[in-house]
């Protein structure tokens, strides 16, 4: 087991933390810039690969909004929250922000995959065409669960452990 820092995280969260800022501003700029090609501002045409693949096909199809917000900018909100509550979580885990930030962080994350495994369903059986784009998109947010998949499982841990009688009880 690693060592804590008087007081601080472990290394192992700290270090996925700081990958998963990394990857969710990169997944954010990823975001904007389908949002701009879903309001038709860029053409994505390097993303047209035969048949299969063609970005602004998908990202301007009648399933690139949910209730009228373009999927690529909520797409790039759960980015930008991902690297906020991270950052919130590694300058201060004690703080009230910082403790909020680990329930943030899952919400985010598994909203991220959630919305991204759908898309990608859409894409595939429905549309039969794949945005490359949007799957790297997904692939982020995959990554970021995984770098950060001890920040977020370790409540889990802690209470299976407790309940196990391996760790005391709560105050005791």
């Amino acid at each position: 087991m690693a060592r804590r820092r008087k007081g601080g995280l472990p290394p192992e969260e700290l270090a996925g933390l700081r990958l998963a800022v990394w990857l969710s501003l990169a997944g954010y700029a990823l975001g904007g810039y389908l949002v701009l090609n879903h309001l038709g501002v860029s053409d994505a045409s390097f993303c047209r690969v035969g048949e299969f693949s063609d970005c602004d096909f998908v990202n301007r199809s009648e399933y690139s909004k949910v209730l009228g917000v373009p999927v690529a900018l909520l797409g790039a909100l759960g980015f930008l929250a991902v690297a906020f509550f991270a950052g919130a979580r590694l300058l201060d885990h004690r703080s009230a922000l910082g403790a909020f930030a680990r329930p943030a962080l899952s919400a985010a994350t598994v909203g991220g995959i959630a919305a991204g495994t759908y898309l990608t369903v859409i894409e595939l059986f429905v549309l039969h065409t794949l945005c490359l784009l949007c799957a790297t998109s997904f692939g982020l947010f995959l990554l970021v669960a995984f770098c950060m998949r001890r920040s977020l499982l370790l409540p889990f841990r802690k209470g299976w452990r407790r309940r196990r009688g391996e760790l005391p009880a709560e105050g005791g």
